[in-house]
């Protein structure tokens, strides 16, 4: 909390708090719910970035203390979640389900990566998924990016990765617009569509 506390003028001037991540902050979950409710004895707002690939018991003990949960969703489909992250979704998925129901705060962020799942058939199924919880807040669409490749060549590792191509800025909106499609509060709002009415 000493470290947590060098931020507490800059977490008061910009109405952020803490941003608990990782990795997956729940693998720690005595240690993440200590510094949860120490973080709110002292009003920091408090946010969890999770995948919610683990047991719902972890979970549930800190949805008391965490004003803010980001939940990654990578893909609906299993059998590709697994391709991709060596693990299957189904629990992942049960989670979000749960949370929905017990938690008033949730932002999705949905990583947009060529030949994983950018298909249109895809992203609809993340969505009528999405549309089928009790509450999302939010879900933000964040382009693939390649600035792991110079930390993979640091380490002397292939990046797999070196292959893909970035999204477009016109691929994204069109993308984000399909979630609205589907009545799901995406963000960012384009200008162009914040100007749509001038």
């Amino acid at each position: 909390m000493q470290i947590v506390e060098q931020d507490s003028l800059y977490y008061e001037n910009s109405k952020g708090g803490v941003t608990f991540s990782g990795g997956e902050p729940l693998l720690s979950d005595s240690f993440l719910i200590d510094l949860l409710k120490a973080s709110r004895s002292r009003s920091f707002h408090t946010a969890v970035d999770t995948a919610l690939n683990i047991d719902w018991s972890k979970i549930k003990k800190i949805i008391p203390f965490t004003d803010l949960f980001l939940v990654d969703f990578k893909h609906p489909d299993t059998v590709a979640h697994r391709h991709a992250t060596g693990v299957d979704n189904t629990l992942i998925l049960e989670n979000l389900k749960k949370l929905s129901v017990e938690h008033d705060h949730i932002w999705i962020r949905i990583p947009i990566i060529p030949t994983f799942n950018v298909d249109i058939h895809v992203l609809e199924k993340m969505a009528e998924f999405l549309c089928s919880l009790d509450r999302i807040e939010r879900v933000d669409l964040l382009p693939f990016h390649s600035l792991a490749n110079g930390k993979y060549t640091s380490l002397g590792r292939e990046y797999k990765a070196s292959r893909l191509t970035v999204p477009s800025s016109e691929e994204m909106g069109n993308f984000r617009q399909l979630f609205r499609d589907y009545g799901l509060p995406v963000f960012p709002i384009e200008k162009t569509l914040m100007n749509s009415g001038d």
